[in-house]
């Protein structure tokens, strides 16, 4: 609960900041490979986890690293995280952050997951199902998932609504054994 604080706390300080000196977009840039490198790369995740290395020396690693490549906020945002031991959460909010740029755009990102790929016809009636409901451009994520057996997923926000084959069959797998 308190990760879940931190990560809307600073990736929306982040975001009003960097609207205020209208670089959402550069922001926007520096904070997803942040985040990807935080995902992907164990000597990060390694650096990031591990305090013991003197705060100055941590601090001249980072300039190193980043002060010429990153936007002064986006530079100054890293220093503050690594300060309170907070880099660990970069993916996370990376993400967040990223879906408050989609909201000030009014886009909203759908996660469609299929049992088998879908034409580019049933993604097109899913988007005009959803647009106005949803209102705004709507972003869709592809995905498969043989699991599911037939039908769909769908995940806007974090809403998740299940149109899948095997959604309905465990539905009706607990109702057969709630009665």
């Amino acid at each position: 609960m308190k990760q879940a604080r931190e990560v809307r706390l600073y990736a929306k300080t982040l975001f009003d900041m960097a609207q205020r000196r209208h670089a959402t977009d550069r922001v926007l840039e520096d904070v997803m490979v942040l985040g990807a490198l935080s995902s992907r790369c164990e000597e990060w995740r390694l650096f990031a986890a591990q305090h013991a290395l003197e705060a100055a020396k941590r601090r001249a690693v980072l300039q190193d690293l980043w002060s010429p490549r990153l936007h002064e906020l986006t530079y100054q945002w890293l220093l503050i995280l690594d300060e309170h031991h907070l880099l660990g959460l970069l993916p996370d909010v990376a993400e967040r952050f990223e879906a408050y740029c989609r909201k000030a755009k009014g886009v909203v990102r759908v996660h469609v997951t299929s049992a088998r790929p879908l034409d580019e016809s049933t993604v097109d009636r899913i988007r005009q199902k959803l647009g106005p409901r949803f209102g705004g451009a709507l972003e869709t994520r592809l995905a498969l998932d043989p699991g599911l057996l037939g039908g769909f997923t769908l995940r806007v926000e974090d809403s998740v609504y299940d149109f899948s084959l095997a959604g309905q069959l465990d539905a009706l797998q607990r109702q057969v054994a709630a009665n």
